[in-house]
């Protein structure tokens, strides 16, 4: 059906001049939720949206409301760039509107025009005026109105013209302001600074001269245990990238951290802090494993003691720790490294297992998981025979306690067990395993032992990776080969037909 631009045209045209806005805009709306998304996107092009931005100035909320959803459905259609181009003042006025529907709709409209454009963020960088308005709404109370302020300024730090606005004095000083108005919105502003700040080494730089940096460093060392949580967590994510790692560990953070693990013991407070700190280190040894053992060597000993804790969430945080340092082969190397200390810790943690609860269970269980995980890149001599280790290290009888997990009533814990499945599926001795133990292909190639779609997959996806894996064609027989390939080939919800077993019964 062909589309009536003039109807569209003469139709917003009315708004302008009309006493019933609110019925115009439900017409208008209701046209266009009748389009197609092409006729939609030519429509938008077409028609002037400067009067329907007039109509949500309005204290009349049925009005408001019509005009941001027919706002919401133009601009939606419209390219990116062009809703900068064509509406900036339109946007910026409506970003001072006093209603949070209004503002939303227009910061997630310059959120999905920045997202991954940087000619988009140089150009709102020469915006000043509007970026101001943008470091108010991160003030608002309304979480979706400020959540995109703030993913709006972290799209702007992204590159160097837009640091240079978002840290300009004028915008500085507005986020100064913003600041100054409680803990939930310098909160806010130091989340856009530590992402500014983990991005780039001239982010970095710039937020340090900005003051903002250090400002979040003293909350660290303050007497407000919640602040000082929240800056733990966001001070994670800068030991994420190696150059705001080197810079916290220029700035004393780290041996200000590992002190107050150190003494954690002895300071009632602290042991708040305990699970955050161990998160922390387990970072920092994930990416320098090397330097983490020369330079915290007892720190790397305190995170295999907190998992003699009485407290659960500090068990559950420590062996997660061990899980995350361990997803590169230089931290397994460091682990290693230890001795005896890891593969005594895996098997007393699989002793524990029964008196624990499902959600600690599982999350011990995936921690083993992913330090027995070797990529295929990473397997050669050393690193299988260490594995290896670490596997039989879990039990007298590790096939049998993992096909135990599988079989377990909770699906929760039986997903655990099939992800140690598959992680012994991808590497020769655990290959070994699975076609050594009795009964174990046969119930891999079961499709009537599960019945919950999630562990159904699982389960699959064990076949899959014996299947797929580069090591399995010399550890497994051809025949037994053949027929898992057969199998993952059928799919996991093939099912024989009445005239195939009919046909087999009589051979």
């Amino acid at each position: 059906m062909t589309v009536n631009y003039d109807w569209f045209r003469q139709t917003v045209d009315k708004i302008a001049v009309s006493d019933s806005r609110r019925d115009i805009l439900s017409e208008l709306k209701v046209a266009l939720c009748g389009l197609g998304s092409r006729d939609l996107s030519l429509v938008a092009n077409v028609l002037p949206l400067a009067a329907i931005f007039d109509s949500v100035n309005t204290n009349e909320k049925d009005q408001l409301e019509l005009a941001c959803d027919v706002l919401g459905k133009l601009m939606g259609a419209l390219n990116p760039s062009d809703v900068l181009t064509r509406y900036g003042q339109q946007i910026q006025h409506t970003l001072i509107h006093p209603s949070p529907r209004a503002k939303e709709l227009v910061l997630k409209e310059l959120d999905r025009a920045l997202g991954g454009s940087t000619d988009m963020v140089e150009r709102m960088s020469a915006e000043q005026d509007l970026i101001v308005c943008i470091v108010d709404c991160v003030c608002i109370e309304e979480l979706s109105v400020a959540r995109y302020a703030i993913s709006l300024l972290k799209h702007l730090g992204s590159c160097p013209i837009g640091l240079a606005a978002l840290y300009s004095p004028v915008t500085l000083q507005a986020l100064q302001t913003a600041s100054s108005k409680g803990d939930i919105v310098r909160f806010r502003v130091y989340e856009v600074v530590v992402d500014v700040s983990a991005r780039s080494e001239e982010g970095l730089r710039a937020s340090q001269n900005s003051g903002f940096l250090g400002a979040l460093f003293s909350e660290l060392k303050g007497d407000d245990v919640l602040a000082q949580l929240n800056v733990l967590e966001m001070t994670t994510s800068l030991a994420l990238q190696q150059h705001s790692l080197v810079f916290l560990d220029e700035q004393g953070i780290l041996d200000f951290l590992a002190e107050k693990l150190s003494n954690s013991g002895n300071d009632p407070l602290a042991s708040f802090l305990v699970p955050g700190l161990i998160k922390f280190f387990g970072n920092v040894a994930q990416s320098r494993p090397d330097e983490m053992m020369k330079k915290f060597p007892t720190l790397v000993s305190m995170m295999f003691e907190t998992l003699e804790s009485n407290d659960l969430a500090i068990l559950a945080t420590g062996m997660e720790t061990l899980g995350f340092i361990a997803t590169t082969l230089k931290g397994k190397y460091m682990l290693q490294s230890l001795g005896t200390r890891l593969p005594e810790t895996l098997r007393r943690m699989v002793e524990k297992l029964p008196t624990l609860p499902i959600e600690i269970k599982v999350r011990l269980l995936n921690s083993i998981a992913n330090i027995l995980q070797l990529n295929v890149s990473d397997q050669n001599n050393q690193s299988l025979s260490m594995t290896k280790r670490w596997f039989e290290a879990i039990s007298s009888q590790p096939m049998d306690f993992v096909m135990t997990l599988c079989r377990q009533p909770f699906p929760e814990t039986r997903l655990a067990g099939f992800q140690l499945f598959q992680v012994l599926a991808t590497n020769p001795w655990g290959q070994e395993y699975i076609v050594r133990a009795p009964g174990v292909v046969e119930y891999l190639m079961d499709r009537s032992t599960e019945s919950i779609k999630t562990c159904k997959d699982a389960k699959f996806d064990v076949v899959r990776n014996l299947v797929t894996s580069p090591s399995s064609s010399t550890v497994m027989s051809p025949d037994v080969l053949e027929r898992l390939r057969e199998f993952e080939q059928q799919g996991e919800f093939y099912a024989r037909g009445e005239t195939e077993v009919a046909i087999e019964g009589a051979s």
